[in-house]
């Protein structure tokens, strides 16, 4: 994807910062069967980010990032 991070989707490959995975999300195997890395968007510019994890078409929030802290960028 070749767009500024504050458009479409932006890839992470590890979270190092103030966000935690809730460990029911881990313990039910959720987590194993998600694409690799971290996906995060934007709401609507300087508001927050959403950030998640894909499997096939379901997109699971693990976060709502409304400070920006959740990950150095």
């Amino acid at each position: 994807m070749n767009r500024h991070r504050d458009q479409g989707l932006e890839r992470l490959d590890e979270l190092e910062g103030q966000m935690h995975i809730h460990p029911d999300f881990v313990s039910s195997k959720r987590f194993d069967k998600c694409l690799d890395g971290f996906w995060v968007f934007r709401l609507g510019g300087k508001k927050g980010r959403v950030i998640g994890k894909i499997y096939k078409t379901t997109f699971y929030v693990l976060g709502i990032d409304t400070s920006f802290s959740a990950y150095k960028h």
